[in-house]
């Protein structure tokens, strides 16, 4: 059995949720784990112009840890116009031309 998700609860039971996959297309950022990119808001901008954003944390939980690849769903889009990333420093970052269904290195 391969989990993607444990819940545990010191008082209570731990929890596995399972995605039993699907057919829908994605995207994913990859961010540099380095202090620089902690709450970084990474935005994809679909093919119709609807956005995605989700933000790069850490320490979130008790003797936890996030990944710093962020994924972002996109059903049946075939395709993005861009990322961008708003770095807490106030710099910009855009990136565009990236294919789908692969997780992006920056």
């Amino acid at each position: 059995m391969v989990a993607d998700f444990f819940y545990i609860n010191i008082d209570g039971p731990m929890k596995a949720f399972i995605n039993k996959g699907g057919d829908g297309n994605f995207v994913g950022v990859r961010l540099p784990e380095t202090a620089k990119y902690i709450g970084t808001k990474v935005t994809v901008t679909r093919s119709d112009d609807s956005q995605l954003s989700d933000f790069y944390v850490i320490g979130e939980g008790l003797s936890s840890d996030q990944t710093s690849t962020l994924t972002f769903g996109l059903g049946d889009m075939t395709s993005i116009k861009k990322i961008e990333l708003f770095l807490p420093n106030g710099t910009t970052q855009s990136l565009s031309n990236l294919d789908i269904n692969k997780v992006h290195r920056i």
